[in-house]
């Protein structure tokens, strides 16, 4: 299948912090998820929880770790382009003993059309997109009819996709 050549995100170079590099050196092997050759088995990931909701772009993490938290019977998988993000997220999951967050650094759309399986996910969070907000950028908003195309065969009939933005006109494109 061939991959998006319009990316919905900009890499923000590597300026990762040696704490952060350190969280990442020291937990992948605990939290981090490697991309498959075939498609992720999610109930291996997450064997004691009751739903699974992918978490597409978490920035550092702070939200994710405390959703995490909150909601310990449901397993999270945290998909980012940006490592130290990655780092941050895996230091907060260690220092609140969270069991329920696996993390993957790699483009959600890879993940969607090569390594998920159909109806794999209860729900999905995308928190604060970038909004794009010229006109001739908004080619890469990651929510556009193609990437709804492209999620919704992979969640389960009943599931969920929660878009939280604070801007108004995306937020009216997005409804």
């Amino acid at each position: 299948m061939e991959t998006r050549s319009v990316r919905s995100y900009r890499l923000r170079g590597s300026r990762i912090t040696p704490s952060q590099a350190t969280a990442l050196d020291r937990f992948w092997p605990i939290y981090g998820v490697e991309i498959p050759e075939g498609k992720l088995d999610l109930p291996a990931l997450f064997p004691d929880s009751k739903e699974i909701v992918m978490e597409i772009g978490f920035g550092m993490g702070e939200a994710t770790a405390y959703i995490g938290q909150d909601f310990p019977d449901v397993g999270f998988l945290a998909v980012d382009v940006h490592f130290p993000g990655v780092g941050k997220l895996m230091a907060r999951i260690e220092e609140l003993s969270l069991t329920n967050i696996r993390v993957m650094e790699t483009d959600a759309h890879i993940l969607f059309e090569e390594h998920l399986a159909d109806q794999s996910l209860d729900g999905i969070h995308l928190f604060f997109p970038d909004p794009w907000p010229k006109k001739k950028h908004n080619k890469r908003r990651i929510v556009n009819p193609e990437f709804l195309s492209l999620i919704a065969p992979k969640i389960k009939p009943g599931g969920f996709i929660h878009i939280a933005t604070d801007w108004v006109p995306y937020a009216e494109v997005i409804e």
